[in-house]
């Protein structure tokens, strides 16, 4: 019998873009671009808030508050690109089932 999914498999399948059956290939894919992301984004998030330290001695708080506020939107869209780009590449967007039946109504109906 075939296990329920749970919400935490539905959010991450629609985050990735995944419409298909969730297999174990397609999670370590997927772990694998997460973790990835989550060191892209803390790198980028820890390199903005050492800047606006810097920033908030030369300029005041405001400046460095605007500063860390854009660079987390900016690492948000990075992140956020990073991770579709790699679901496409890697192909957990495509499900192979529907491929298959496509195929598969080519061939018969010639």
């Amino acid at each position: 019998m075939k296990a329920k999914e749970t919400r935490f498999e539905k959010y991450m399948k629609f985050w990735y873009g995944i419409s298909g059956p969730l297999d174990e290939q397609k999670r370590q894919v997927m772990n694998r671009i997460g973790n990835r992301a989550f060191f892209i984004f803390f790198l980028g998030m820890d390199a903005a808030f050492l800047i606006s330290l810097v920033l908030i001695s030369f300029y005041g708080a405001n400046v460095a508050y605007i500063f860390l506020s854009g660079s987390f939107f900016v690492m948000l869209m990075i992140v956020s690109f990073y991770v579709m780009f790699q679901s496409k590449k890697f192909k957990l967007t495509d499900n192979e089932i529907e491929k298959m039946k496509s195929l598969m109504l080519k061939s018969l109906l010639g």
